[in-house]
């Protein structure tokens, strides 16, 4: 069994300001791709303009799930590394990748 690994507070909140601003404005983008699919389906818009936005929007998603991936590689998996309690960040860190490849 694995002992969890105690983050410091100050690390998290550091990379997670670094990160707000990031995630949200990926996650408005993804928002506004969606929303304009929403419009142009209703609108009767022509069926091949769609999948590009379809496109973009899994793209902004995407990008999102990465800063996550990489604020969790950092606050988490890095901490661990060097307290010498890598077994269990880097088990979880394959879990997480796993999670987001597998809804691809």
């Amino acid at each position: 069994m694995t002992t969890p690994v105690v983050v410091k507070p100050a690390l998290i909140e550091q990379l997670s300001q670094r990160h707000d601003n990031e995630i949200l404005s990926r996650q408005h983008m993804a928002q506004g791709q969606l929303a304009g699919i929403t419009s142009m389906y209703a609108d009767g818009r022509c069926c091949r303009e769609i999948p590009g936005r379809l496109t973009a929007a899994r793209a902004a998603a995407d990008a999102v799930g990465l800063v996550l991936l990489d604020e969790h590689i950092n606050a988490y998996v890095r901490d661990g590394i060097g307290r010498g309690r890598s077994d269990g960040n880097v088990a979880a860190l394959v879990t997480t990748v796993r999670r987001f490849v597998r809804s691809r």
